[in-house]
């Protein structure tokens, strides 16, 4: 009878085994695989990333609703909409409303959240956090700091324009390409100097007060930004 009781205890924690939580694995990437396990207390079933060789967890178990994975970044879908988002090797990225991978002219990815813009450009390994953007056909002026920076859409720094400039765009003849300028204001009334520089930072020339007053005319709105005024041009050096 006692051989029976050792016997029928044995099968309970058998069927108990069997019908416990199983951990699936799911291929992510070359070198990333999505894995589960269940939370002790809530049953909730998590997930998470690690590495499909070490097995080195990379993103610890949560209750993201899927979870995805490219060459540079992992993102997590959670239960309330939001995007998480990890480099793949566990740095995270932010928290957003929208993420979007662009490799069009360029290769970086863009994740917005309440009217704040993050650029990650995976091949400089460069993160840009703003609430102020322009978008040109070339660049990226973004505001940083107080001043405003302007990249490729590679990552590749090209300069720094001050805060509260004028940006010229020069639209070439076959719309192909776009030439920027830019006028920095200093002084007051009638003593006003407006000095205008390429956007290496070059001065080509300088206008007075009654001078630019005219040169303003052949001016054309564009868009205005939080500390950048965008105007279109034909021919600026002439100006």
């Amino acid at each position: 009878m006692k051989n029976l009781s050792f016997w029928l205890m044995g099968l309970v924690v058998l069927i108990a085994v069997s019908c416990g939580f199983k951990s699936e694995v799911q291929p992510l990437t070359e070198d990333l695989e999505l894995f589960t396990e269940q939370n002790e207390d809530s049953k909730e079933v998590l997930m998470g990333v690690r590495d499909s060789e070490t097995k080195d967890v990379v993103i610890f178990p949560g209750t993201y609703l899927s979870i995805s994975a490219d060459k540079y970044t992992i993102v997590c879908k959670d239960k309330d909409s939001t995007i998480v988002v990890y480099t793949t090797w566990g740095d995270k990225l932010g928290e957003f409303d929208t993420f979007n991978h662009w490799e069009v002219d360029g290769d970086y990815y863009l994740g917005t959240s309440y009217g704040n813009w993050c650029f990650y450009f995976p091949k400089q390994t460069k993160i840009i956090s703003t609430k102020a953007i322009y978008q040109g056909l070339e660049y990226l002026f973004v505001e940083r700091n107080g001043t405003w920076e302007i990249c490729d859409y590679y990552g590749e720094f090209i300069s720094n324009i001050p805060y509260g400039c004028i940006l010229i765009k020069e639209l070439k003849p076959d719309k192909s390409a776009e030439e920027y300028y830019y006028i920095e204001e200093i002084g007051e009334g009638a003593k006003t100097v407006y000095t205008l520089y390429d956007i290496q930072n070059v001065k080509i020339k300088s206008y007075t007060a009654k001078q630019w007053k005219l040169v303003s005319k052949k001016l054309n709105p564009v868009q205005d930004v939080d500390g950048l005024t965008i105007v279109s041009a034909e021919r600026v050096t002439k100006l």
